[in-house]
């Protein structure tokens, strides 16, 4: 997959970086989707409460099927008609990760260039 609107002027960024190669200090669990599983790409909130976030292209089908927040421990209702959220802070932190080449090639990569 890849997702558009991304860094670097080629519109479009490599998703699906396994949460496991970020550098051990940079391990952040709330950068993860809920849904893929990977490293988010275009944080977008869901419109609860909790302003929990997940990847733009996940969340919008998740959202089509329910109305509620697709985290399984909140489940709050959320308005449809609420336009979604970029979740810029969030955006800049998984863009500023150090990410470990899964070929041991190199020691680290900005994800964000």
């Amino acid at each position: 997959r890849r997702a558009s609107g991304a860094v670097g002027g080629t519109g479009e960024v490599p998703i699906g970086i396994d949460p496991e190669s970020l550098e051990e200090e940079n391990n952040q669990d709330h950068c993860v989707c809920d849904l893929c599983g990977f490293l988010m790409v275009e944080p977008t909130q869901s419109g609860c409460l909790q302003g929990h976030s997940f990847c733009q292209e996940c969340l919008v089908p998740a959202l089509k099927s329910t109305n509620k927040c697709p985290r399984k421990a909140c489940g709050q209702k959320v308005d449809a008609d609420r336009p979604l959220v970029s979740n810029i802070p969030l955006k800049g932190l998984i863009l500023n990760l150090c990410i470990r080449c899964p070929n041991g090639t190199a020691k680290r990569q900005k994800r964000g260039g």
